[in-house]
């Protein structure tokens, strides 16, 4: 695509630029250099000098001092804008990859790390340090320690032949806090590549160790070539990336998710022909290559993450609000019981005054009463139960009154759907339930001056309860009462399932009567408990 005859400055402007773009816009990129041993592949990758302004500095020092320089300007743009950059550097030195970053070891004890692969298909070497840099001073400081941990070492074609690929990882994290709708959060992986360069025996006249480098070298650069010509061909059903290190860790780089510029470095001496031409057959492998680069966005998972944590805090603000409701809704129970209580002392006093009893029977000609009877059995199969019952009555003309009644435990239902609840699954546990009687229908329009509705639980007949009194035909109560048992045994899950365990009577009165005043939602019998107590 462009060959490069000028300076350092040149290669930077065709390359370091629209990675630096690419990079800011969530692209994963990569830059690789490839050639012959001593054909300037270190030197335009690093350069001789780490002062990015120095016209002899690499693509590294310019690409890293214009990153944070444009990292700066958009933090000042954007105040909800945070950016995060950290490097590592990892040098593969005879088919063992080294942290070059790694404190207080020389280069020949540096530990081997071990490449491994995520579930989402990543490869990522364990045990690699990661380093913030805020500012150029810290990055031309790993650089300088990267770069004295590296395998370098004379031969007959390079003073300072590299005798392992290095591999500079950039990782550059751009997020908003508080979160923006028009803008994504995202994330980009930059690797710079060094290749130590392919060499002949016969023209480095490497031997012992030296030589012994250089049949890595050559192995890994060999694997290299054949992955860049399955990738180009794009017919064969198998890359070779295991079989070496390197096409292992580069794999994202060739056809996968990655803007990828290869770099090829050759000799301008006829001497060097054939590593030149074999130099510019791996760059026309490489043009071949389709890659599938995609924008990395973190959008998705940091709206889960906010998502979940809302849930969260709803649902602890909404059981907060049920428990504060319900602690409300007894006391004010409480309270009525205790005006009823104080209603009735004064109502007997009275009576005692006046010498006489005119206690309310619960039978008399000018009263209607009309009974039902509910089972308990939805509780213990954790559902809710709405029944409409109808009233039965002896009185002739009064039929087709009904009870609207509604009975539900205090804890998660049953999912719909979901299979019966086993009784034996809750043996043992607190049960806790509310009975709602919501309203009455059709009550005879002679016995609808005063309506009220009472009901004894069977577990407890000590205990009746009743609703307020009403005028009307259709009389709404909306009286919930609370039941609690601290341990469910068989015999009691059997009584809750069987036919009668509450019994209603609706009572309605012909006329206006001064036997009893009105009483909000309180039972007839005085000292009820707001929760029963258990068998």
């Amino acid at each position: 695509d462009h060959v490069f005859t000028g300076d350092q400055d040149e290669v930077y402007d065709c390359i370091g630029r629209p990675m630096l773009q690419d990079a800011f816009d969530g692209y994963n990129v990569t830059l690789f250099a490839y050639g012959q041993t001593g054909s300037g592949k270190t030197y335009s990758i690093q350069g001789l000098s780490h002062d990015a302004k120095d016209d002899l500095s690499g693509v590294v020092p310019r690409f890293c001092k214009d990153l944070l320089a444009v990292a700066q300007e958009s933090l000042e743009l954007d105040a909800t804008l945070s950016i995060k950059i950290a490097l590592s550097m990892i040098e593969i030195y005879n088919e063992k990859v080294r942290d070059l970053l790694e404190k207080k070891k020389p280069a020949t004890d540096l530990a081997s790390l071990e490449i491994h692969e995520t579930k989402e298909k990543r490869i990522f070497v364990e045990g690699l340090s990661l380093h913030t840099v805020t500012n150029y001073e810290r990055f031309v400081s790993l650089m300088q320690r990267g770069m004295a941990q590296r395998q370098v070492h004379e031969t007959n074609m390079n003073e300072h032949s590299s005798r392992s690929h290095s591999i500079l990882q950039i990782y550059l994290a751009q997020t908003h806090d508080p979160p923006r709708p028009d803008v994504k959060d995202v994330e980009s992986v930059i690797n710079i590549v060094d290749l130590a360069g392919s060499e002949r025996q016969g023209k480095t006249a490497s031997t012992g160790e030296r030589f012994e480098e250089s049949k890595k070298i050559n192995h890994s650069l060999m694997m290299l070539g054949r992955a860049l010509n399955t990738f180009s061909d794009g017919k064969a059903e198998y890359v070779p990336l295991r079989e070496s290190k390197l096409t292992r860790l580069l794999s994202e780089s060739f056809g996968g998710n990655a803007r990828t510029w290869m770099l090829a470095c050759v000799s301008p001496s006829a001497y060097n022909y054939h590593e030149s031409m074999s130099t510019l057959q791996y760059a026309q492998n490489a043009k071949a290559i389709v890659n599938k680069a995609k924008v990395n966005a973190m959008q998705e998972k940091l709206e889960l993450k906010q998502l979940q944590q809302k849930y969260a805090s709803l649902e602890k603000l909404y059981d907060a609000e049920k428990q504060k409701t319900l602690q409300l809704q007894l006391e004010l129970q409480e309270r009525g019981e205790h005006i009823h209580r104080l209603q009735k002392e004064l109502y007997q006093a009275k009576l005692g005054q006046s010498n006489s009893a005119p206690v309310l029977p619960d039978r008399c000609p000018g009263m209607y009463i009309g009974r039902a009877h509910l089972s308990l059995k939805n509780i213990i199969q954790l559902n809710s139960n709405y029944v409409t019952l109808p009233l039965i009555t002896d009185q002739e003309d009064c039929d087709g009154a009904m009870l609207m009644v509604s009975t539900y435990p205090l804890r998660k239902h049953k999912d719909p759907g979901e299979d019966l609840v086993d009784v034996k699954d809750l043996l043992g546990k607190r049960i806790d339930l509310i009975v709602h009687v919501i309203g009455a229908k059709n009550i005879p329009e002679q016995y609808n001056n005063t309506v009220y509705c009472k009901y004894v639980f069977k577990h407890a007949e000590k205990d009746v309860y009743q609703t307020q009194e009403m005028f009307g035909s259709n009389p709404e109560f909306d009286y919930k009462k609370r039941f609690a048992f601290g341990s469910l045994t068989q015999q009691l899950a059997d009584y809750l399932a069987s036919a009668n365990v509450l019994t209603f009577e609706v009572l309605g009165k012909a006329t206006a009567s001064d036997s009893m005043p009105p009483s909000p939602a309180s039972p007839v019998k005085p000292g009820f408990r707001a929760e029963a107590s258990d068998a």
